[in-house]
């Protein structure tokens, strides 16, 4: 959820014709910028590439259209760069006649509203595409939003990662982090060795203890950075709607300062590969991870269990129609079900 969302019932139609994404004149990033003009293109086909309806024709009533997207980057645009922990992904999204405006100080803001502007449509009885005249702002509770997926134990192609790839940009995920020298990265620093010695600024990630909570308050009062993953193992398979388990920690809820839950950077959901390859990395993995993705990027009071399974349940089939096999909450359909 964002920050804040004011909707009005004033709707607005869109078509694939008469529709298009642009940037503003004063935007620092252009046509030169092919991260975003790929992001153009990509939105454009998953607002409207899926549906092969046509739409029956409406009830009779004055048309209102949104013609325009205009996308502007305020700051230095990053075009060229990758991301990190401190990129602002912070924008504005203003919907109305007949134009709507995307404004973010950073390219990355611009993917963001970008995803919540195509979540914003849909279509009516008549087979329709409507948007609701929006205001909203939006930017992270927290910087680190992360998938480890495990590459060691069986492999999986480049495809199947790039597709993970794909699904993590629905979900406001910040990074993937690909397993793949275990050793190196792990087993051969060991925090209770001698030579371990942590230096100032090193991020820990609490990612075993199943008491986490001491350990975020010990690791904190240390005056370290923390990344919690801990109690998101997806690879420990559960019966029922596990997601409910996952949506509620939330990473501050620990005994500990203001000073030291600011030193709480996010989390990861982790999904080791014991029993996961190509063939069900992709269920495995969805929507329990937009759980996840929730709980990082919303503000802290968006907690409501019943709310969040109607906005997951309407995503889930939202990546369905886009594409992914992410697995049903509960009972229920999607209007566009998975084709294999």
């Amino acid at each position: 959820m964002p920050l804040s969302v004011k909707t009005s019932p004033r709707q607005l139609q869109l078509s694939r014709d008469n529709f298009s994404i642009a940037h503003g004149p004063s935007s620092t990033a252009g046509p030169t910028c092919s991260l975003l003009q790929e992001a153009f293109r990509r939105y454009h086909e998953y607002i409207f590439g899926f549906d092969t309806r046509q739409p029956r024709p409406a009830k009779s009533h004055s048309v209102v259209g949104l013609q325009q997207l205009v996308v502007t980057v305020v700051l230095d645009s990053e075009c060229d760069l990758f991301p990190n922990i401190t990129s602002d992904e912070s924008y504005t999204l203003l919907v109305k006649e007949p134009v709507a405006f995307l404004k973010a100080n950073r390219v990355w803001g611009v993917l963001r509203g970008l995803e919540t502007f195509s979540q914003l449509i849909y279509q009516d009885s008549y087979g329709t595409f409507t948007v609701n005249e929006s205001d909203i702002i939006d930017s992270p509770r927290f910087p680190h939003r992360g998938i480890l997926i495990d590459t060691a134990r069986h492999f999986l192609s480049v495809k199947t990662i790039l597709k993970t790839l794909v699904g993590d940009y629905y979900l406001f995920i910040y990074l993937i982090y690909i397993l793949f020298q275990r050793c190196v990265l792990l087993w051969c620093y060991l925090t209770w060795v001698i030579y371990s010695v942590l230096l100032p600024g090193t991020v820990v990630q609490v990612w075993k203890n199943p008491a986490y909570r001491e350990e975020l308050r010990a690791v904190t009062a240390a005056g370290f950075p923390v990344i919690l993953s801990a109690p998101w193992y997806l690879d420990w398979i559960s019966y029922g709607q596990d997601w409910r388990n996952y949506y509620n920690v939330d990473p501050l809820n620990f005994e500990g300062s203001q000073e030291q839950k600011k030193l709480v950077i996010g989390g990861e959901a982790c999904l080791w590969g014991e029993f996961v390859d190509a063939t069900n990395l992709t269920p495995r993995l969805w929507p329990r991870a937009s759980a996840i993705g929730e709980r990082l990027w919303s503000p802290e009071d968006i907690k409501g269990i019943e709310k969040a399974y109607n906005r997951l349940t309407v995503h889930r089939c939202r990546m369905v129609r886009r594409g992914i096999a992410a697995e049903p909450l509960f009972t229920g359909y999607c209007n566009h079900e998975y084709k294999t």
